[in-house]
């Protein structure tokens, strides 16, 4: 029997970017505010990758804003919360912190969905049944996008 462990860098692509901002008003889906993940293909690739990794080893809280690929002002934690009932989670945000809430196994799905970023969908609005005073996430792909310096 083989036994391979991989690292988190073997399944980053050093072109991928994606990037986090907070959007109030003007938004892109049903609720006033949102929380934007703009990223280009191989960033979602990457996102979607770490995500089922760090499922994969059970871990609580994910922070996306120290993935080496992220451009964000604000810290993104993902939360691991079975009791979360709502398919798309729940956001909370409080001084420069957003934390998403959800449940692993709805999480995975999302990671899913995610992935198909890089290949099919441009974008992915989470707001289903999410009320105007909620706060949703959108992820769009934006192809110029880059890490660099």
């Amino acid at each position: 029997m083989i036994n391979r462990k991989l690292s988190k860098d073997s399944l980053i692509h050093q072109k991928g970017c994606i990037e986090i901002y907070f959007e109030n008003e003007n938004t892109s889906n049903q609720t006033n505010s949102e929380i934007v993940i703009a990223g280009n293909e191989l960033g979602f690739l990457n996102l979607a990758s770490l995500l089922i990794y760090h499922l994969n080893n059970l871990d609580d809280v994910i922070c996306v804003s120290e993935f080496p690929f992220t451009k964000s002002r604000l810290i993104f934690e993902i939360a691991i919360d079975d009791e979360i009932e709502d398919r798309e989670g729940k956001i909370f945000f409080e001084n420069n912190k957003i934390t998403w809430s959800i449940s692993e196994d709805n999480l995975s799905i999302i990671a899913t969905d995610i992935h198909s970023l890089a290949f099919i969908n441009d974008e992915l609005h989470l707001d289903h049944l999410k009320k105007m005073n909620e706060i949703s996430l959108y992820f769009v792909t934006d192809d110029e996008l880059t890490c660099d310096s």
